[in-house]
């Protein structure tokens, strides 16, 4: 399996939380979209003996990208790679992107799959997190997807957000249950440094909830989603049965993937990742003069232990202890002392010969994981 992720830069506003990489100038959009074509064709050869089974385009915000732009990269996309006949083609939205004229042209691209920014149901959270939408945008953009015929949506809510109690979340939650979407990315608000939020907080502008509070947040979110029929698949996404995101899947069961754009990533599916530096004006000039635009790192057996406990323990899935045994035997001692610790710490659970860890255990997910890393 093969996917392919598409960075397209471009943002109205900057959300005081937000720090992927972003651009709010968009009169450099022409030229950019010249350079992604040129990445794409000198790249091609990395994709022509793959299937492309999933298309991400992220961003930024690739649903405030111009049509005419849009259809010249799928255009090359389909005539040039060999894209699978039902692959899962994911467009980035915005709720104010969404109209019945867009959202036809989007379809008539292939794209089958929106992942919808909404973060919040409520304009005082929507304006604490700088975004550029209302809550009467969220209602009406997600009425007219549906209506456009697009069935598999999913939508990102954010909690922890100053000012929010446990019961506007749960509200947060209703909302969406009763909208009947089918998969959510729940996320707990970070503070990332060097965004407007990390110097709000730094300067006493905005004071963050306590982790009780996120850890009670998190776990009313699973309560209300598993009795409504959602899967846990993934530490912050849930999906009724059928309609996890296939792409994002494949990067945490360490599959091969090709990213273009700026702050692109890409992975071989064995040892090599490299990434496209994160410069919108290097990204072109670059790509235009023909000169190196990524670094390339080939990851250690270290680097590779690492990195698949920590995507593997993020799912449903777990390690596959067998697998931890024969491709990293030098770190299988540790990784089973660790491990068997943890069990009898009751923050994992070992069934079928994996690895997982337990619905109570979930919100020190990332502290579990830690303990398994080999420095």
């Amino acid at each position: 399996m093969s996917g392919i992720y598409i960075h397209i830069p471009f943002c109205r506003k900057n959300c005081s939380y937000c720090d992927f990489y972003f651009s709010l100038n968009k009169k450099h959009e022409p030229d950019f979209f010249n350079a992604l074509r040129t990445e794409l064709a000198l790249r091609k050869n990395e994709l022509q003996n793959e299937l492309i089974e999933t298309i991400y385009l992220g961003g930024g915000t690739p649903s405030y990208a111009s049509l005419e732009q849009l259809e010249r990269v799928f255009y090359w996309i389909y005539t040039s790679l060999p894209v699978a006949p039902h692959a899962e083609i994911t467009l980035e939205a915005n709720p104010e992107d969404l109209n019945p004229a867009v959202l036809e042209k989007w379809k008539s691209l292939g794209i089958n799959r929106l992942s919808i920014g909404v973060q919040s149901f409520e304009d005082k959270y929507l304006q604490l997190l700088n975004r550029s939408h209302t809550s009467k945008k969220v209602f009406e953009g997600l009425s007219y997807a549906r209506r456009a015929g697009f069935e598999n949506i999913s939508i990102d809510l954010i909690y922890g957000i100053p000012g929010m109690d446990l019961t506007e979340w749960e509200k947060q939650i209703d909302y969406f249950l009763d909208l009947s979407i089918p998969h959510l990315s729940g996320y707990a608000l970070t503070v990332e440094k060097g965004t407007l939020l990390h110097h709000q907080v730094k300067k006493g502008i905005i004071r963050m909830p306590e982790d009780e509070i996120f850890e009670e947040m998190f776990f009313l979110l699973i309560d209300k989603l598993e009795k409504a029929g959602y899967s846990h698949y993934e530490i912050s996404n849930w999906a009724k049965p059928g309609m996890e995101s296939k792409h994002n899947r494949s990067y945490w069961l360490g599959k091969k993937y090709a990213g273009f754009g700026p702050s692109a990533h890409s992975y071989d599916g064995l040892t090599i990742r490299k990434w496209n530096k994160p410069n919108l004006h290097q990204y072109i000039k670059n790509i235009t003069e023909g000169n190196p635009w990524y670094e390339t790192e080939k990851l250690s057996e270290k680097d590779r232990f690492n990195e698949l406990i920590m995507t593997r323990l993020r799912t449903d899935v777990g390690v596959d202890n067998k697998h931890i045994k024969l491709k990293f035997p030098a770190y299988y001692d540790f990784f089973k002392q660790t491990a068997t610790k943890l069990l009898h710490e009751n923050k994992l659970i070992y069934e079928n010969d994996f690895w997982r860890i337990p619905r109570h255990a979930k919100f020190i997910t990332d502290g579990i994981i830690e303990e398994f890393f080999v420095v």
